[in-house]
């Protein structure tokens, strides 16, 4: 018993801070591992950061389409200064912009006002 109560605890203390979610719009985190909770009509989304070597930042951010079950994750990184926007396979409707400034990064989104390219990899 005690050992389980020991190994929950620290699956605790583990997990990312999360914060409070914010309805389209812009969410920003300046402490690594602390995750940003960012919501709009279509989706749901959790992202955070955690430093990576050259003074990078890997950014990772999860989200669930309202309408499926399956999370979806996209890992990016970031040098200071880096600003990159997209929409997200299935939500073509909304941008998503992820930055970095010194020591923060903010994602924000907005409604997608004009057709997109599409591209392969």
């Amino acid at each position: 018993m005690l050992k389980t109560t020991i190994a929950v605890a620290l699956a605790a203390i583990a997990l990312p801070v999360v914060t409070l979610p914010a309805l389209a719009g812009e969410v920003r985190t300046a402490t690594p591992i602390e995750a940003t909770a960012l919501t709009t009509d279509d989706l749901q989304m959790v992202a955070y950061f955690v430093p990576a070597g050259d003074d990078r930042y890997e950014v990772t951010a999860t989200w669930l389409d309202a309408d499926d079950n399956d999370a979806r994750r996209l890992v990016l990184s970031l040098d200071d200064g880096d600003r990159v926007s997209f929409a997200l396979p299935g939500n073509e409707d909304t941008v998503f912009t992820f930055a970095r400034e010194i020591d923060a990064v903010t994602i924000s989104s907005k409604p997608a006002g004009g057709a997109f390219r599409n591209a392969s990899l």
